[in-house]
């Protein structure tokens, strides 16, 4: 089976437990959004990122998925979530992730650390952090409404799971530090 150029990191991502001892990622969305976090660091990511409609987007990447699928290295799950559709290597995709050699490992401790903080986040959570991370991917994204609406409650979340700090979670929010403190406090007292 032949893994398709600059695939070699994608198998590692798959094939690398995040800190939660979990090899899955939640699905291509979550992908797009690690590698390009983790592409602001290491030139070696630069899968050619855009601004699009859902935010970063990398055709390359798309290609690079469906080439892995169509060899049968990785799997793509269908839940009642619709395009949130888990991602994990096939037996073949682990034995050829495991024989990829020569990737940098400075690369590879970035998208564990990118995997494990983006793959705990829901999907909400998820736009809200990276686009308040990456405002340059807002530009044709059609979610800017929901970003929007979703920022102050994504940033309790995030701030109350112990996702992000409560520094970060209040900037994210746009609220003042003490109208959020006191709105994380209100959540924080709601019975769960």
């Amino acid at each position: 089976m032949a893994i398709p150029k600059n695939g070699e990191y994608v198998l590692k991502m798959l094939r690398m437990d995040d800190h939660d001892g979990n090899d899955v990622i939640r699905g291509r969305t979550w992908l797009q959004k690690m590698m390009y976090a983790g592409s602001k660091d290491h030139r070696e990511l630069d899968y050619g990122f855009v601004p699009h409609s859902y935010g970063m987007y990398s055709r390359s990447l798309a290609d690079i998925v469906d080439n892995l699928e169509t060899e049968g290295l990785v799997c793509t799950e269908k839940t009642e979530e619709g395009n949130r559709s888990p991602m994990h290597l096939t037996r073949a995709g682990r034995t050829a992730a495991d024989g990829v050699t020569g990737c940098n490992p400075d690369v590879l401790e970035t998208l564990r650390s990118v995997k494990t903080a983006l793959n705990s986040l829901d999907y909400r959570e998820l736009v809200v952090l990276m686009y308040f991370e990456y405002p340059e991917m807002l530009k044709k994204t059609s979610l800017r409404d929901k970003y929007e609406d979703w920022r102050e409650d994504g940033a309790l979340s995030m701030v109350s799971k112990e996702k992000i700090s409560f520094s970060l979670g209040a900037s994210i929010s746009g609220l003042d530090k003490e109208t959020f403190r006191a709105r994380l406090g209100a959540l924080e007292s709601m019975p769960a």
